[in-house]
C-alpha cells in the first residue's frame, strides 16, 4: 500500500512474486531478536563478553545491512534478496517457514488478478520483544476494473515477454585470444536489477537466437552489466553472432538475472577455481566475498597467458594477495593441482567452480577422494551433450488437455515444438534452466545440470530440453 509502484510492478510481473515474498520478509522482519547466555569468554566488536553473559541477537538489524542489500531501506520487488534473517537462521530457523511461503504465494497471487490498488493506514503494532507483527492493520482494496489473466506457465523459472529489459552495449573491449567483453546499461537510463554473485542473463541476440551470459562485475554495481563471451567455432551461433554484431550502440533484450549458482551463506573460506571462460561467475564471485569481509582464494586455470581474461583486475589489483594463475603451457610446478588446492583447505571451507566440463569433473573428483561433502561442492557448467533418449512415455497439456507422445528419440521440447505449442528454450542441455516447466503431476527423470538434488527430489519442475518421465505420463502446466 505504500509502494504503489511495486504493487503495479508485481501485477505486471507475476514471476517476481517469490522475489516480492522474500523481500517483505527482509524489511519487515518478523523474527526481530533471539537471546542467548554466552558459552565462553568472547570478544565482539572490541567489547569483552564474559561466559553466561545474556546477548540480544537482532536478527532485524542483518537484515538492512547496507553491505549485503544496497539500499536497505528501499522495498524492491525485484530485488535477490533471498539470503534474508527474516525467518531466522540454522538450528534457529523457522519452521513453519515453508508453510507461511506458500500461503503467501497463494494469497498474492489471487491478489493480482482482482486488486487494482490498496491503501493502508498506520498499523497498531503488537509489542513483543520477539516477534514483529500488527495487532490492527486497516487497509482498503480497490478491485480491478479488468481481471488480469493468469501467469505464463513457467515465469517463476524463465523470462516472460515483459520481464525483458531493453539494454544498450556502451563499451566493448577485446579482453583476451577469442574473448570479448561488452557492458550493457539500461537503454531508458535507470539502474538495473540487483544481482548476486554467480547470477547470469538471458541474451536474446536476435530472434529466436537467446544465449545466457555471466555477469562478472561487482554484485554492487547498478549501473551496467559486464558480460565476457569466448568466441566458439564449434557453437550454434550465439557467441559468433555476439562478437560479430554486438558493438558499442547496439541495442539488445535482457531478462532479469537469475540465479542457480551461488554462494553459501554459511561457508568460513570460499575456494574459487576457474577454468577458462569459467572466470566469469567466479570472478563476481571474488567481488562479493571481498566487499563482505569473506575470506577465499582464486584459482585460475587456462591454456597459455593470452587465453586468460581480467588479469590486471585479478592479478594486479584488490585480489592479488589471494589469487593464483595456472598455465597448460607453463612450468610443470604452476599447473593446477586440484587436490593440492583442496587439501590444504580450511576445514569446512566450501569449493565453487566453473569452466568446461572436464575441468570440472576433474575437480570434483578431487573432491570426493578427499571425503568434500556433497553441500560444500559447487559448480555451473555452460555446455553439456544429454543424452534424451529413454523408455516413451505421453505428456499431458493441462491447459489444453493435447496429449502428446514423446518417443524413445525425442526430447520433450522436440514434442511439444512440433505439436506447436512454445516453451522458452535456450541451451538444449540441461544447463540454463530456461525451460523448466511445472509438474502437475507424474515424476520426472531429471538429466539437467541446473537443479539441486533436493529441488530434484521436490518434482516440481523439470527440464523439458534434457530430462524424461520415470512414469507413462507426465502432466505439465502448459
Amino acid at each position: 500500500g505504500r509502494n504503489p509502484d511495486q504493487w503495479e510492478m508485481l501485477r505486471s510481473d507475476p514471476g517476481l512474486i517469490e522475489s516480492a515474498i522474500n523481500e517483505a520478509v527482509r524489511l519487515g522482519t518478523p523474527i526481530r531478536s533471539f537471546t542467548r547466555r554466552v558459552t565462553g569468554d568472547v570478544q565482539l566488536g572490541g567489547v569483552d563478553v564474559p561466559a553466561q553473559t545474556r546477548l540480544m541477537v537482532m536478527y532485524a538489524s542483518a537484515n538492512r545491512d547496507e553491505l549485503k542489500f544496497p539500499d536497505p531501506d528501499l522495498f524492491n520487488v525485484a530485488r535477490n534478496a533471498r539470503d534474508h534473517l527474516g525467518f531466522g537462521h540454522g538450528i534457529h530457523q523457522c519452521v513453519g517457514m515453508h508453510l507461511a511461503k506458500l500461503e503467501m504465494t497463494a494469497l498474492l497471487k489471487a491478489m493480482i488478478e482482482q486488486v487494482e490498488s490498496i491503501e493502508v493506514d498506520e498499523p497498531t503494532v503488537a509489542l513483543n520483544n520477539t516477534i514483529h507483527s500488527y495487532a490492527r492493520l486497516p487497509a482498503r482494496f480497490a478491485k480491478a476494473s479488468v481481471r488480469r489473466a493468469s501467469a505464463p506457465t513457467v515465469s517463476d523459472v524463465s523470462p516472460v515477454d515483459d520481464s525483458w529489459i531493453k539494454t544498450e552495449v556502451i563499451t566493448r573491449r577485446d579482453e583476451a585470444t577469442d574473448i570479448v567483453v561488452l557492458e550493457l546499461a539500461n537503454a531508458s537510463g535507470k539502474t538495473l536489477p540487483e544481482f548476486t554473485a554467480g547470477a547470469h542473463v538471458d541474451v536474446e541476440i536476435e530472434s529466436d537466437l537467446v544465449r545466457q551470459y555471466s555477469l562478472c562485475n561487482d554484485p554492487r554495481e547498478r549501473h551496467v552489466y559486464r558480460l565476457a563471451v569466448l568466441r566458439e567455432p564449434e557453437s550454434k551461433g550465439g557467441s559468433i553472432a555476439v562478437h560479430d554484431r554486438l558493438q558499442p550502440g547496439a541495442k539488445v533484450r535482457i531478462s532479469r538475472p537469475r540465479n542457480f549458482f551461488e554462494l553459501s551463506s554459511d561457508a568460513p573460506f570460499s575456494i574459487l577455481l576457474a577454468g577458462g571462460i569459467g572466470i566469469t561467475p567466479i570472478l563476481a564471485m571474488a567481488h562479493q566475498l571481498r566487499s563482505g569481509n569473506q575470506p577465499f582464494s582464486l584459482h585460475y586455470a587456462s591454456r597459455s597467458l593470452n587465453r586468460m581474461a581480467f588479469q590486471d583486475e585479478i592479478f594486479e589489483g584488490n585480489f592479488a594477495k589471494c589469487s593464483e594463475a595456472h598455465f597448460d603451457d607453463g612450468p610443470p610446478d604452476q599447473r593446477f593441482d586440484a587436490a593440492s588446492i583442496l587439501r590444504s583447505a580450511p576445514p569446512e571451507a566450501h569449493l565453487y567452480c566453473c569452466g568446461p566440463s572436464g575441468f570440472i569433473d576433474y575437480v570434483v573428483a578431487a573432491a570426493q577422494s578427499l571425503d568434500w561433502t556433497e553441500d560444500r561442492i559447487h559448480v555451473e557448467r555452460f555446455s553439456a551433450s544429454p543424452i534424451i533418449e529413454g523408455a516413451p512415455f505421453d505428456i499431458v497439456a493441462a491447459r489444453s488437455g493435447q496429449t502428446l507422445h514423446v518417443p524413445c528419440d525425442k526430447s520433450i521440447l522436440q514434442v511439444l515444438g512440433e505439436a506447436g505449442v512454445k516453451v522458452p528454450s535456450s541451451c538444449h542441455s540441461g544447463v540454463c534452466a530456461t525451460c523448466l516447466t511445472k509438474v502437475v503431476s507424474g515424476i520426472p527423470e531429471h538429466r539437467d545440470m541446473v537443479l539441486t538434488p533436493e529441488q530434484k527430489a521436490e518434482n516440481s519442475v523439470i527440464a523439458v530440453c534434457c530430462s524424461r518421465s520415470k512414469t507413462d505420463k507426465l502432466v505439465l502446466d502448459i
